[in-house]
This record gives structure tokens, C-alpha cells and sequence, in this order.
């Protein structure tokens, strides 16, 4: 029941696509499809979800997999608490490899991630804790990663992947989702 007024992309963390449309009052200009070409789009959507559905459990086994290795040499910290990087988190049930969060927004640190309950802290501190850090999970948007490596933000012998695409740094794990 809506119409396509205006569409662009946009670069944040990826593409972003952003549409406005407008409630049509009959049907015939809404654009909807119909008939066979209306089941096929159907289909073709729940097909994808399975899909996911079924590589999701792999998908999640393997990034476990990959943090545990990490979480036994040094310290997982998670860098940047935005949303996108709490839903990983929480999603995939990382909190027991995780031993806290950084922020460089003063208003997030000396806080606790919803949900998680990580405390978060200044960047700063990672490199004076009692055990640095193996791996660093980045959670800002990919167009901030470099300024936070750029900045030496990450302390010298630790790792760093970012955890949500796009990036060149994902983890090892999400080749199993790329390459379906």
C-alpha cells in the first residue's frame, strides 16, 4: 500500500539504502506484485531465512571457536558498544570470552552494555589491566576502523578483527557466510 517517492544510498557502515514512500490510497498504485510473480519473490525470501537459518548455528560455533582461542592467551575486549556491536554480542552469547568493553565516548564509559552487563572503559586503560589483551573485537563502523588503528588505540601483540561487515578485518568465522 505504498509508493517509492524517493530512494538513494548512502555510506554508513556499508550501504545504506533509505527509501521514502507514501501511502497509496488504491491498491493498483501501490506497485505490489501479483499472482506468480508475487509467490516467486515469496518463495525466494523464505528460502533465504532458511538458508541463514541453517548456517547460522555453524556460523555462531565457529566465531566461538575463534574468540575462545584468543580468550586463553590474553584478554577478548570488545571495542566500540553500539548497537550493532551489543547485538553481536549478545546474539552470538560471547559474554564469557569477553573481559570488557572499550569506548573512547566518555559518556558510555564507567557503564555496563545493556543486556551483557560488560563494563566499559576508556581505550586507554587496555594497555595498563593486569593481562593485555590477545584480541580486540572491533565494533565501530567500518569507516572508523582505521582511525582507531591509525591512533594506536589497539595495545602492541594484540590482534584486532571487527566483528560486523563490511571490513577487510572480519573474523576468520565469517567466511562460512560469505561464501554461501
Amino acid at each position: 500500500g505504498f509508493r517509492t517517492v524517493h530512494m538513494y544510498t548512502s555510506v554508513f557502515s556499508g550501504v545504506c539504502l533509505t527509501v521514502v514512500a507514501q501511502k497509496t490510497t488504491r491498491v493498483e498504485d501501490a506497485g505490489r506484485l501479483d499472482g506468480p510473480a508475487r509467490e516467486d519473490a515469496l518463495r525466494k525470501e523464505v528460502a533465504l531465512f532458511r538458508e541463514w537459518s541453517r548456517v547460522f548455528p555453524v556460523f555462531r560455533d565457529a566465531v566461538h571457536a575463534e574468540i575462545q582461542k584468543f580468550a586463553e592467551l590474553g584478554d577478548v575486549v570488545l571495542y566500540g558498544v553500539g548497537a550493532r556491536s551489543s547485538n553481536f554480542v549478545n546474539t552470538l552469547g560471547l559474554v564469557p570470552y569477553i573481559a570488557y568493553a572499550v569506548d573512547d565516548q566518555p559518556e558510555k564509559q564507567q557503564r555496563h552494555m545493556p543486556h551483557s552487563g560488560l563494563a566499559i572503559h576508556p581505550s586507554a586503560e587496555m594497555a595498563s589491566r593486569s593481562r593485555p589483551p590477545s584480541l580486540v573485537l572491533l565494533g565501530v563502523n567500518s569507516e572508523n576502523e582505521e582511525a582507531v588503528l591509525r591512533r594506536g588505540s589497539i595495545p602492541a601483540g594484540a590482534r584486532s578483527a571487527s566483528v560486523l561487515p563490511p571490513s577487510p578485518r572480519l573474523l576468520e568465522a565469517w567466511s562460512l557466510v560469505r561464501s554461501r
